[in-house]
């Protein structure tokens, strides 16, 4: 099934490796996968999970800070993921929109290395907003949509020259895009507001 919803060189790939009796969701040598990604039809989609994932902290983590406090290191988690969400989403909205040609070739070497997948998957259920590893839980998520923001980033700019968006999709993305960067923006802000607590 997982191979099933793979493109086309994506799925040679894994069908090979299989086929010589290696593990056919392993990361190729260069670090790089195959495209699986042909045009623009994929990323709303992708920048929807993002969004989803915000949403659902920005929907519990206010009262989760009234109750108690981060770790330091738990604050830092969730403001690192929220800021990447933002320069990123900045970056792929400016190579959408066509500003500068240069600011594809930035963005490759940006979000290149970033190959892995998120730690925590994006489900439709809420966050518990009782009991331990809350914070742990939003960094999660937040990492889960820092991975589909990069990704989407990453493939976009792997696409064919002049392959363009049409102007109905152009226009959702940019939605999306500008949505990500105004609630991840605003979680910077929650974070830094409640203090973290000494570490013991």
């Amino acid at each position: 099934l997982k191979v099933a919803r793979k493109g086309p060189e994506r799925q040679r790939y894994m069908m090979g490796r299989a086929a010589r009796g290696l593990d056919p969701l392993a990361r190729p040598d260069e670090g790089v996968w195959p495209m699986d990604t042909r045009d623009f039809a994929k990323v709303p989609g992708r920048l929807g999970r993002a969004l989803g994932a915000v949403d659902g902290c920005i929907a519990v983590l206010p009262a989760l800070l009234d109750r108690q406090r981060p770790s330091g290191d738990e604050v830092a988690a969730m403001r690192r993921h929220s800021k990447r969400i933002v320069e990123c989403s900045e970056q792929l909205l400016r190579v959408v929109e066509g500003y500068q040609v240069g600011d594809a070739l930035r963005l490759v070497a940006h979000v290149a290395a970033r190959e892995r997948a998120p730690e925590v998957v994006v489900d439709k259920g809420p966050i518990r907003q009782s009991g331990t590893g809350t914070f742990s839980r939003v960094s999660g998520r937040l990492d889960a949509a820092q991975y589909f923001v990069e990704k989407t980033a990453r493939d976009v700019v792997r696409l064919p020259t002049g392959l363009r968006p049409t102007p109905e999709r152009a226009s959702q993305i940019r939605g999306q895009l500008l949505a990500l960067i105004d609630r991840a923006g605003r979680l910077i802000e929650v974070i830094g507001a409640g203090r973290p607590r000494r570490q013991s």
